[in-house]
């Protein structure tokens, strides 16, 4: 995308005047840097910012880790996939580490930050008439996190789709 310029303003700009548009954001502090990110989200305010993760199947892996990316050897380095070259492939982020980067890089509250991943990727999808909020008649998707903001269950359409052995015991799943 093209810079934001005081004699050029891009798209940036035009995102940030336009109230019915909603602007996207790589959390991952590689592909936006952290202060950009917080800019961001000023001039949009968080109810127009939707975090996304732009992941790619390398998702989570851990640094250092060598795959195949569309015929290429990749690399996870400092949180993104990298060509040989050096080039930005794509982002390793997953959506939990995106809310804990909003929330350490940028200005914004835990509820802001949980809207951002929900119920904004829900209004840019069109389907925030059944998902991205807790309430009765959405769908039942929602994940568990501690205290450290560390996943501990995820639950899809009111079933069960991954527990750590501890919340798997609380909630008496085998």
């Amino acid at each position: 995308m093209r810079p934001l310029l005081h004699r050029s303003p891009g798209p940036i700009a035009a995102i940030a005047k336009a109230p019915q548009v909603q602007g996207e954001v790589i959390a991952d502090g590689v592909h936006v840097h952290p202060e950009i990110m917080r800019l961001l989200i000023k001039m949009l305010g968080p109810q127009r910012t939707v975090v996304i993760t732009d992941a790619m199947a390398a998702a989570g892996l851990e640094a250092g880790t060598k795959f195949e990316f569309a015929g290429q050897m990749a690399e996870v380095i400092c949180g993104a996939a990298h060509l040989a070259d050096g080039t930005l492939t794509g982002s390793v982020l997953t959506l939990e580490q995106g809310l804990r980067n909003v929330l350490e890089m940028t200005d914004v509250t835990l509820s802001e930050a949980v809207g951002m991943l929900t119920l904004n990727p829900a209004r840019a999808a069109h389907v925030d008439a059944r998902k991205g909020r807790l309430q009765p008649g959405y769908d039942a998707d929602l994940l568990i996190f501690d205290t450290s903001l560390q996943l501990q269950a995820t639950i899809c359409q009111g079933q069960l789709a991954y527990a750590t052995p501890a919340w798997r015991e609380l909630l008496n799943e085998d």
